[in-house]
């Protein structure tokens, strides 16, 4: 697809929404939490959630990759420029401005804003 097509879909495909968690994220990144800790989020206030990249590791011994179940990978490696800001609470945010690979947010509308890390 071509970038600024993507861009402009991603920036722009939330904005009907009126309320609720928003998960902006591409086909190979998972986003692991659950709606109870999405509540308590949405309780105390987190308009944002900071999420930690990891690049998983599976152990294929097959082509196909038909011998990998998500769910038991366990190894990992921390990759700093993937963590984003991929769900963030309609409520809270007026913009978010995506860019190649990163995203800007303005936060002009948000006071006393607290981003968790999950």
């Amino acid at each position: 697809m071509d970038e600024f097509k993507y861009k402009n879909i991603k920036t722009t495909c939330w904005k009907n929404i009126k309320s609720g968690w928003i998960i902006m994220a591409d086909m190979d990144e998972f986003l692991c939490i659950t709606e109870d800790q999405l509540k308590i989020e949405k309780q105390q206030g987190t308009p944002i959630l900071n999420v930690k990249g990891f690049n998983m590791i599976g152990q294929s011994q097959k082509n196909d990759l038909t011998d990998i179940d998500l769910q038991d990978i366990v190894k990992y490696v921390e990759i700093q420029q993937e963590n984003k800001n991929l769900c963030f609470l309609r409520e809270g945010i007026n913009e978010m401005n995506y860019d190649f690979g990163h995203i800007i947010v303005d936060l002009l509308a948000i006071l006393n804003i607290v981003v968790k890390n999950i």
